[in-house]
């Protein structure tokens, strides 16, 4: 009864005061739901009495975090703090149906606004250059940003196992045995500079840089010195485009670390080539934990001692091999979306083709890159 004479009164007599008297009868009677808050809110907004506004707006996201109407009208009404933590939830509420596997058109659109509320203009163009990925025929009004203001220490993975990483990066270097021709590119070369400029902002030395058709992308290897020696496409001489910056990105990191040739790996082979690392250096692998893929190689001895070195007498289990392979990735990958500014080009590349939602859906490497 409360429901139908407020309905009556706001629509057909303009009555304000009136319906919304009908209205806090039923929050009275504890019968208030999402939709009744949601009318609450907006009559005392007509009303000039914003702190009732507020908080019926609240009570609706402390049940639903993810309304965007209440939410759109909580971040244009509260300040700083207050506001900051109505969209720390409501983007929190977002990422747990994506993680779900529920993302979609509408959670795409719920982050992009999140974002314009927080005044993240470039993080609000990225996903809406992912949206006009997902709908052809729909042009972004900004595609690369530059994120050269980004720190590199966003990087960085607080988690991450030192052993494990140790041992990359003393095993690493020799898991690759190819030696390609390519033809030494001068300091006029644009390319040259451009990585350059990129092993400087991820911590690497430069040493080189040669063009060859052998390669399909940006890659590197470390020289006796421990400095990059960079290959690229011959037609890429004149300068990177978004793929190529971001691949060239990834490798910039990763080259120092010994981790170049696992970034193209799955997160379990990588796995299964780090135990087959212990395995090779008679370093303990515990039994317990998820199975990974077999893999065959051979180590020298001189990589061998070193690893044993590292390792000493800690037992490492698969399950955190596995981790370690996905926290290498997701920091390769956002080295390289800091590179290219691409966040398109970023996700065909871990995609390994176009981006579609059922495998962004399937991807949590590419969610990861989403979320960062």
């Amino acid at each position: 009864a409360h429901l139908g004479a407020a309905d009556f009164l706001e629509t057909h007599l303009d009555a304000k005061d009136e319906a919304l008297a009908e209205l806090r009868a039923v929050e009275a009677l504890g019968l208030a739901d999402l939709d009744t808050w949601m009318r609450i809110g907006t009559l005392e907004e007509s009303l000039d009495n914003s702190p009732a506004a507020i908080h019926a707006y609240r009570c609706i996201v402390e049940r639903a975090p993810d309304h965007p109407l209440a939410v759109a009208r909580l971040a244009e009404m509260l300040i700083d703090e207050e506001r900051d933590a109505v969209l720390s939830r409501y983007e929190g509420a977002l990422w747990s149906e994506i993680e779900a596997g529920d993302l979609s058109d509408g959670l795409l659109a719920g982050l992009r606004r999140a974002a314009h509320w927080r005044g993240h203009l470039r993080r609000a163009a990225a996903i809406e250059a992912v949206e006009a990925s997902l709908s052809p025929g729909t042009a972004p009004t900004l595609g690369v940003v530059d994120l050269g203001h980004v720190s590199i220490a966003s990087i960085w993975d607080p988690e991450a196992s030192t052993v494990i990483e140790e041992v990359i990066r003393r095993a690493g270097p020799s898991l690759s045995k190819d030696r390609t021709r390519a033809k030494k590119l001068g300091e006029d070369a644009r390319v040259y500079a451009e990585l350059e400029r990129m092993s400087e902002r991820f911590g690497a030395r430069f040493a080189s840089a040669g063009a060859t058709d052998s390669v399909p992308g940006p890659a590197a290897s470390l020289d006796r010195d421990g400095q990059l020696q960079w290959l690229v496409p011959a037609q890429s001489t004149h300068g990177l485009d978004s793929t190529e910056r971001f691949v060239a990105g990834r490798v910039a990191w990763a080259a120092p670390r010994g981790a170049a040739t696992l970034l193209d790996e799955t997160p379990e082979r990588v796995a299964g080539t780090l135990a087959a690392v212990l395995r090779a250096a008679r370093c303990r692998v515990a039994g317990s934990g998820p199975m990974l893929p077999a893999v065959s190689l051979k180590l020298r001895r001189s990589t061998r001692r070193s690893v044993q070195e590292a390792v000493n007498d800690v037992e490492i289990g698969s399950a955190s091999l596995l981790a370690a392979a996905r926290r290498l990735h997701r920091s390769a990958d956002r080295a390289g979306l800091l590179a290219s500014g691409d966040i398109v080009a970023a996700l065909g590349t871990v995609l390994g083709g176009a981006t579609t939602m059922s495998a962004l859906r399937g991807s949590p490497r590419a969610l990861e890159l989403l979320r960062f």
